[in-house]
């Protein structure tokens, strides 16, 4: 086997397992960084390939501008991943409308106390 062989086989193998990665990953921020390896391999084999330009535009559009904006829109959205699923998100605003209450009705007592006192 020849170097050329090897990294042509260390290329595709990292870009495969990063672009499932991308799918598969239920952080956001990780699939885009997933993403931007994606593109670094797919440059790697390009140049493999003898293709310079094309290789330097994927880095220059692709990973420069189009995966950086991606990382910037899903960075500013701040999208809150929840590992328990929406279940847990709806048993949080149950309990916070339940503490809301309790709260309202024990002021609701001291009020009446105060009154017959």
């Amino acid at each position: 086997m020849t170097i050329h062989t090897i990294l042509f086989n260390l290329f595709a193998s990292v870009a495969m397992i990063s672009a499932t990665l991308v799918i598969l990953s239920k952080n956001p921020i990780n699939s885009v960084i997933f993403l931007i390896l994606v593109f670094c391999n797919a440059t790697g084999l390009l140049l493999l390939l003898k293709v310079e330009l094309l290789a330097m535009m994927f880095i220059i559009i692709y990973v420069g501008a189009i995966a950086v904006l991606f990382l910037f829109v899903v960075m500013m959205l701040n999208i809150k991943v929840n590992p328990q699923g929406v279940k847990a998100e709806i048993f949080l605003e149950k309990k916070k409308k339940l503490t809301e209450l309790a709260k309202l009705d024990e002021q609701e007592n001291l009020t009446k106390e105060r009154l017959i006192s």
